[in-house]
């Protein structure tokens, strides 16, 4: 960026050495479009502008804010509100961006500001309507998808290690129950001793696994992405889980895998967990 603006910088100098306003005005402006082009593209990126559909979707990072656009009428009395409140997930707006001739019955786009401070499979809905009444004119969706932590394939996130750190590698290489293409496993395990289930899925394909219900006594953390290191639309990568037993049990855990927005299951794949109820002693 400081490189960038060298040249700029350089011709601003010389035009207050020669004391010419005009001279002067024109590299300011050069400035502020050199600032705007850069501002613009880096936007662009997290923008998810609906245009004239009323569904899209968009997978997000923790912490990193995004805008949906959601085209509109100037001065033709509706508005655009979102339906609801999504724990985790901050909001901001509508804000009105107008065309520059605010003409009557113009466009103009209605802009909301999200940050989700965890991970979350949520659909946002919006409706488009006038205040005074009930029946909106239209609804829209926005399909949001922010994993809790991506990795690339040989690295373990912290939160793994701090589980594992105190395994040996011939221990921990134990301690992993992989799916592969099939849709069911067993596995005998022991109480307090973490082990992790790892199923097939694709990324960005909009389909994750799922913990059908609770078990009593299971702690379960995850789904952990764990991405290919090319991250190429449709690439496959796993979805990891981390289990602990607290007491002695007999299971099966059930894991589903479909589409957050959608109610059927493209398949669902199950472990036959045994746990003995001696303890682990560290």
């Amino acid at each position: 960026a400081s490189q960038g603006l060298k040249p700029f910088m350089k011709m601003l100098m010389f035009a207050t050495v020669m004391n010419a306003p005009r001279a002067f005005q024109l590299v300011a402006l050069m400035l502020m479009l050199h600032g705007v082009g850069a501002t613009a593209q880096q936007k662009d990126n997290s923008i998810v502008d609906f245009g004239d559909s009323v569904e899209r979707s968009y997978e997000g990072s923790v912490g990193q804010p995004f805008v949906v656009h959601l085209k509109g009428c100037h001065t033709c009395g509706f508005t655009w509100k979102m339906l609801g409140k999504h724990n985790g997930l901050q909001v901001s707006g509508p804000t009105r961006v107008v065309v520059p001739r605010h003409k009557k019955g113009g466009t103009e786009l209605a802009e909301f500001v999200f940050v989700a401070s965890e991970a979350m499979h949520v659909d946002v809905e919006f409706t488009y309507g006038r205040a005074w009444e009930q029946e909106p004119q239209k609804s829209a969706v926005l399909h949001l998808s922010v994993p809790a932590v991506v990795k690339k394939v040989g690295q373990r996130s912290s939160e793994l290690e701090s589980i594992t750190a105190a395994s040996s590698s011939k221990d921990d290489k134990k301690q992993h129950v992989d799916f592969g293409e099939g849709l069911e496993r067993s596995y005998t395990g022991m109480v307090g001793k973490p082990f992790a289930v790892r199923l097939n899925s694709c990324h960005a394909c909009g389909f994750t696994w799922q913990v059908l219900g609770t078990t009593n006594g299971l702690q379960i953390q995850g789904p952990t992405r764990v991405i290919a290191p090319k991250h190429k639309k449709g690439g496959v990568e796993l979805a990891e889980f981390m289990l602990v037993a607290r007491e002695g049990m007999k299971a099966d855990v059930k894991f589903a895998y479909r589409r957050p927005w959608q109610k059927e299951t493209q398949k669902t794949a199950v472990l036959h967990l045994s746990v003995s109820a001696t303890m682990l002693l560290v």
